[in-house]
């Protein structure tokens, strides 16, 4: 089973004794692309994976097989032997979380998440010293990345004028 994925190398010895290789290429996560190659393995091996449920499925190729969709969860990939190479492809596009409304901490707040990375923006990263705080967030202009970085259409506001946090009507 692979579970979590980074460029490696993993070699281990299955129950029976026998030999299993497998190298991994990824740029994972900030590529959701995960090549495993089968370096050494006995003959009719399965390797299972990981589709994440933040990914919510995942596009799974066999050799130069046709690509098919999985979902969250575990899939097996049988009849694997030595050469094989096996590509699954998760959805890392930066999308819009919202909390559950009943968490008063957090009501009416929005986060990020690109992958299995959740993002957030602190004061210093705003300009002008700029308080988070002042910050909206336009959610009907979803996220996208550009550059390498994920982009957020938003606004810094002025707060309010007069005594904080009341002032009468």
């Amino acid at each position: 089973q692979l579970h979590q994925y980074a460029t490696s190398e993993v070699r281990a010895t299955l129950p029976s004794g026998e030999p299993v290789a497998l190298d991994v290429e990824t740029g994972y996560p900030a590529d959701g692309r995960v090549r495993v190659r089968v370096v050494e393995a006995p003959e009719r091996w399965a390797l299972t994976l990981r589709v994440p449920a933040w990914s919510g499925s995942g596009l799974l190729v066999v050799d130069d097989g046709p690509a098919r969709q999985v979902p969250a969860g575990t899939v097996a990939v049988p009849d694997l032997r030595a050469g094989s190479v096996v590509t699954l492809d998760l959805d890392v596009a930066p999308r819009f979380l919202v909390p559950d409304e009943r968490v008063d901490a957090v009501r009416g707040c929005v986060a990020v998440q690109r992958g299995p990375e959740v993002l957030c923006v602190e004061s210093v990263d705003l300009p002008g010293g700029r308080d988070v705080a002042d910050l909206r967030v336009d959610v009907a202009v979803a996220p996208r990345e550009e550059d390498g970085h994920v982009v957020v259409r938003g606004l810094l506001v002025d707060p309010a004028p007069g005594p904080w946090p009341y002032a009468p009507l």
